[in-house]
Order: structure tokens, then sequence, then C-alpha cells
């Protein structure tokens, strides 16, 4: 069965079976970083590990790795802390799912534009 990371990143799936989870080192391999840092972000709660009882060391979705390899990223390539980092996955996936929703009219707003801005239709005099 094949996960769809995009479908997948932040949201653990309690329906996921044991088979279909991952340890802590193979996370860190799939997302190409030190276990050691996946240890970093769990604490700052980019992921979550999988609810399952049964299983004796935590077990976790592997779409995480996408995750936690965009939030190396992120925290290499702008300098940002683990929890800078953190938050900026946060905000990106809050972009997405507002992208994702149907564009719905704006009630009372206006964008202005040449036509109906003086400032900017040269309609504007200086006095």
């Amino acid at each position: 069965m094949s996960i769809n990371a995009d479908e997948q990143i932040g949201r653990p799936d309690r329906d996921l079976a044991a088979a279909e989870t991952v340890e802590l080192t193979v996370l860190a391999r799939q997302a190409g970083v030190k276990t050691v840092q996946v240890r970093r972000y769990l604490e700052f709660g980019l992921f979550e590990p999988h609810p399952s009882p049964a299983a004796r060391t935590p077990r976790f979705n592997p779409s995480s790795a996408a995750r936690v390899a965009r939030a190396e990223r992120l925290r290499r390539d702008l300098g940002l802390n683990y929890a800078g980092a953190v938050l900026a996955c946060e905000l990106l996936d809050r972009i997405s799912e507002l992208e994702a929703r149907p564009q719905q009219p704006s009630r009372g707003v206006q964008i202005c534009s040449a036509r109906n801005d003086p400032l900017r239709s040269g309609r504007h005099q200086r006095g």
C-alpha cells in the first residue's frame, strides 16, 4: 500500500497497521538526518508517534520523514532554530490548507485599483 506524503503530513492516521509504521532510526534515514535531530523535532511537536500499544518502541508514520526533511531544510537554509523550523512548517501547512479551500467571494472588501484609487489614477492633486 502506498502512502501519499502530501495527504498525510503532520496528521497521524490511526488506521495505519503496525507494518506501515517505521522506527525512529528508519525515519531519520529516510529524512536524511541524524536520529538526534529527529528526536529534537519530536520534542518540539513536529510529528507524533503512531498510537500502537503493541509496539515495544515508538513507531511513526512514514510520511513524517518528509516533514522532518522540510523542517531541516528550513533550519539549515534560513538559519532557524528547531522551534522556528517547526513553526514555519505549521504555517506552511496552514497556508496549504487555506489555498486548498474553494475561494469564497469577499464581502465588503474592495480591492484598490487605479480605476477607483485617486492616488494611482492621477486624479489626486497636491495642495
